[in-house]
């Protein structure tokens, strides 16, 4: 019998990989209570919306930025002006460089404070809008470029970890964080005092919370990117030639500094994908084949959870590592891969590259 009606909230679904859009949609189909899934997504072609298209009853709302008096009245409320029309000038400049996004007015607002341009005078806030358009003539409208100069404004050490954050993803736990920290970080001798990786972390961002760029999560024991862009401004401050290098030394102080077998597992995917950022840079031969074993329980570990495109793209990028000479002095690891990544091509439909392995093997 039909069951009461739920509702189903899932947000950012344009962080959903394949395999978690084919479980939703055979959730949504196989759904016998009356159901009303309701998903949050970010601006862009998504594959998930194009999963949607054949469902009868599904409605897109475009959410847009706030009007320009909405801008208005908030900035006023945000200064504690009583007469909205005192900040029109302010508020039109507000709207037209951040779109009416309200994540961005207030980082907007909290920018022109720490710059001196918007200022409290006898009368109450005081600003020259001539002055704030001289300054700001070449960010508007790319809040991104105005949160790196803010984070560019933060202690070293803060700076530091906002990179290291950024690069693992949009959240991380402070353990990681606090032990990347340890080994990254050139001033040593001002850390070497806290024996405690969360709390190495927790006081290299605690000026990164208060600024409104991170919020504390689970209970304490994670960070959190507050809004994809000040994920992408904290990246920005890593040159782009220094990514593949930055990632690749990540994944391989966590290979290396986390002997614990379960604490291995739970951090698995975010040392593998690490790795896998870094991937071409190994030319170490001990450093190849610990790597190549790393991706092979990523992909074993995906395929228990029938994540089969995660698991290939981990099988594949251990074969990519794989040299002739490792048939004979690492058989059996040659033989694992190649057998898996063959299996999970054949799972995923991409026969051509099962050929290519299955060569390989035979």
């Amino acid at each position: 019998s039909i069951g009461d009606p739920i509702v189903c909230l899932i947000d950012d679904i344009q962080w959903a990989n394949r395999t978690e859009m084919d479980v939703l949609k055979a959730l949504m189909i196989g759904a016998t209570n009356p159901f009303t899934f309701i998903f949050t997504c970010r601006p862009g072609n998504h594959p998930f919306l194009k999963t949607t298209d054949e469902f009868e009853g599904r409605t897109e709302i475009s959410l847009q930025g706030l009007k320009r008096n909405s801008v208005q009245k908030l900035i006023a409320a945000m200064l504690r002006m009583d007469n909205p029309d005192d900040c029109i000038c302010l508020a039109n400049f507000i709207s037209r460089t951040t779109n009416g996004n309200p994540f961005f007015i207030r980082q907007k607002i909290i920018s022109l404070c720490d710059e001196g341009l918007l200022r409290v005078g006898n009368n109450g806030w005081d600003w020259d809008i001539n002055e704030i358009e001289e300054v700001h003539e070449n960010v508007l409208g790319d809040v991104v470029i105005m949160l790196q100069e803010k984070m560019k404004k933060l202690p070293a050490l803060t700076q530091h970890a906002l990179k290291i954050c950024s690069s693992i993803g949009s959240k991380i736990d402070l353990y990681i964080l606090g032990l990347l920290i340890r080994e990254t970080y050139a001033d040593m001798q001002r850390i070497v005092e806290v024996e405690d990786n969360e709390a190495l972390a927790a006081s290299s961002i605690s000026m990164a919370s208060q600024e409104g760029l991170l919020d504390v999560i689970e209970n304490g024991k994670g960070v959190a990117f507050t809004h994809d862009s000040v994920n992408e401004a904290a990246y920005s401050l890593l040159q782009p030639d220094q990514h593949a290098p930055y990632h690749l030394r990540l994944g391989q102080i966590l290979l290396k500094k986390i002997c614990c077998p379960n604490l291995l597992q739970k951090y698995l995917f975010t040392i593998s994908i690490q790795l896998a950022r870094g991937v071409e840079l190994i030319t170490d031969e001990e450093d190849r084949i610990a790597t190549a074993c790393t991706f092979f329980s990523a992909g074993e570990k995906s395929m228990a959870a029938s994540a089969f495109p995660e698991a290939h793209f981990f099988f594949a990028k251990g074969c990519q590592l794989l040299r002739h000479d490792d048939w004979t002095n690492n058989y059996r690891l040659c033989c694992d891969i190649y057998t898996k990544a063959a299996d999970t091509a054949a799972l995923t439909k991409d026969f051509q590259e099962m050929d290519k392995c299955l060569a390989i093997l035979f």
